[in-house]
């Protein structure tokens, strides 16, 4: 699955200071959001991505493998968490921060204004997995993690703000999401 011409013209012609979500089938769903990281980093974008799935070592892996840039790319891994405790298996990384693990919400979104500082341009924010993530929290927890992200990523100089949620997702989460991004795209 590539992404269909009319979500990279969206990506492409996005402009500053906007929210997309992403709802993709759970079997392609890897695959889409290794087309928008390529998408937006041969723009220029400079991202912050929340690795839900894997380890960031694991997922910087698979984005070199597929060819995309991650010079200007932080990841947040709320995954390793286990390997916190043993901080020695913990791979270090200058554009990795782990945090004790997904349900961390508030360890998260201080985590991402922290290292947003440290990106210039335009940047992007994508969060991976809404499932994942909310397999770790409560969904009212979920809900406004996602509000308070969506609503002060200005603040953080964020220009655009990807969230991928799989169709199979509760649609109440859906639902809020949507009424929080500015666009929602179906893949």
């Amino acid at each position: 699955m590539t992404l269909p011409i009319k979500v990279k013209e969206r990506l492409m012609g996005a402009p500053a200071n906007k929210s997309i979500m992403l709802e993709v089938g759970a079997e392609n769903c890897s695959k889409c959001v290794l087309d928008v990281l390529k998408t937006l980093t041969n723009q220029g974008y400079k991202g912050i991505f929340i690795a839900s799935s894997r380890t960031a070592p694991d997922i910087m892996n698979i984005c070199q493998r597929n060819g995309i840039n991650q010079e200007n790319m932080i990841f947040i891994d709320g995954v390793s968490e286990k390997n916190i405790t043993y901080p020695d298996r913990v791979e270090d990384h200058s554009n990795v921060t782990y945090v004790d693990s997904l349900n961390a919400l508030d360890r998260i979104l201080l985590a991402i204004n922290r290292r947003a500082r440290d990106l210039k341009g335009e940047k992007f924010l994508m969060l991976e997995s809404v499932s994942l993530t909310l397999v770790y929290n409560k969904k009212e927890d979920f809900e406004i993690f996602i509000h308070r992200l969506l609503t002060k990523r200005k603040k953080m100089d964020i220009d655009l703000a990807m969230v991928v949620a799989e169709k199979e997702i509760d649609n109440d989460v859906k639902l809020v999401i949507r009424r929080l991004c500015d666009e929602a795209v179906v893949i």
